[in-house]
């Protein structure tokens, strides 16, 4: 769960980084934008929460995704092999 937790904390910062640079660089005027009033501030926060969100998910997904990437598989490498199971059929009772 740390792991997880982590990687969240992680991608969350990530968004919110991405909004910054986003107004610092004034994108398309974002940053002036937000510098104009309360509606443009209110603007940019959302961006930051969604772009925060975003980050989060990916980097958590990712996380669950590499969960057992470093641990040796037990019995050697390859393809796991099929093996048959016989399966016991059962029949009904007539009625009658």
């Amino acid at each position: 769960m740390r792991l997880i937790v982590d990687n969240g904390i992680f991608g969350a910062g990530l968004g919110l980084a991405a909004a910054g640079g986003l107004a610092a660089g004034d994108v398309g005027g974002l940053g002036h934008l937000a510098l104009n009033g309360i509606e443009g501030a209110l603007g940019l926060g959302l961006l930051g929460l969604g772009l925060m969100g975003l980050g989060a998910a990916a980097c958590v997904s990712t996380a669950v995704m590499l969960l057992g990437a470093g641990e040796e598989r037990r019995f050697g490498r390859g393809t796991p092999v099929l093996v048959p199971v016989p399966v016991p059929v059962r029949r009904r009772p007539r009625r009658g």
